[in-house]
């Protein structure tokens, strides 16, 4: 009998599959491509064979894939050698995407769907801040109190980071890429993770004199729980599954601020973000709803 197997393309150093393996329902496949020695691959042009920890996957095995952090970019590696691992597994992974075969998103979704397309969107369901996306252009948002954001989360090369960030727009360079927003007035950052027909909602409050961003807060220490877990109200969760539906969305992570009045305003979809750190001891039964998730047969999302 052809039993499911789960290939999990990701590095040796994530925690989160490493708390995932066991609460998984299904056999797996990890191939960790920082650690080229522990797997192997040999394939022509209609077969292939993948093997890791004595397990092995073919072209014809029930078999479904999940990417999970897999970049190189922070190993130690020829560069010769990392192109070509990256591009042996890049081309075997979108074979399962190309099949339907695969769980999670695909690690280029925001290549096609973006923030421009999240924000248009989300749009049609709940309220979300005025925006400009701006390249040598000549226009300001005709707002006194703004941010500016990264579009693609990419280090400069001095190694910083762009961190969502108050400014004063006079001040910018309009002839460099910008992507700047309206400054929402918050009391609390609020984050759904989705998986499969589940939603999992927190929150965090939002320290007024100097919370812009919260990343720059966090304490992803599996010991620190900073996230509560909270009931969103049955029109909030409405307007959001309308949302996920039409996207037709099972996976990721939603970003939002509540209004001292109380409104939610939608920031952003993160189609593949962490989400170990909402609740890190598993004690809401996140890891166990992911992990079951991850064992279900993926849905048609074309």
């Amino acid at each position: 009998m052809n039993e499911p197997v789960l290939v999990i393309f990701t590095c040796s150093d994530d925690g989160t599959v490493n708390r995932l393996e066991p609460l998984l329902e299904l056999e797996y496949l990890r191939i960790n491509l920082d650690k080229p020695s522990t797997w192997s691959f040999v394939g022509g042009h209609n077969f292939w064979t993948l093997t890791s920890q004595g397990k092995t996957v073919n072209e014809s095995s029930n078999a479904r894939a999940w990417w999970w952090k897999a970049f190189l970019e922070d190993f130690e590696m020829d560069s010769y050698q990392r192109a070509e691992i990256e591009y042996l597994t890049h081309e075997l992974y979108h074979e399962f995407v190309r099949k339907g075969m695969y769980v999670g998103n695909d690690f280029l979704h925001h290549e096609y769907r973006g923030k421009r397309h999240y924000l248009r969107t989300a749009s049609e369901h709940m309220l979300i801040p005025a925006t400009l996306f701006s390249q040598n252009g000549d226009s300001k948002l005709d707002l006194d109190d703004v941010i500016v954001k990264s579009l693609a989360s990419t280090a400069f090369s001095s190694k910083k980071v762009l961190y969502t960030t108050r400014v004063d727009q006079r001040r910018l360079d309009f002839k460099h890429p910008w992507f700047i927003q309206e400054f929402i007035k918050a009391e609390f950052d609020v984050t759904i993770q989705i998986a499969g027909n589940k939603l999992f909602a927190f929150q965090r409050h939002r320290n007024p004199s100097e919370t812009v961003d919260w990343r720059k807060e966090q304490n992803y220490s599996s010991k620190v729980r900073e996230w509560t877990s909270i009931e969103l109200s049955s029109e909030e969760e409405r307007r959001i599954r309308s949302f996920i539906a039409g996207e037709k969305l099972d996976w990721g992570r939603l970003d939002l601020l509540r209004t001292p009045s109380g409104e939610l305003v939608f920031l952003e979809f993160n189609a593949n973000g962490q989400f170990g750190f909402l609740d890190p001891l598993n004690e809401l039964g996140l890891f166990t709803a992911v992990a079951k998730h991850l064992s279900s047969p993926p849905i048609n999302k074309e």
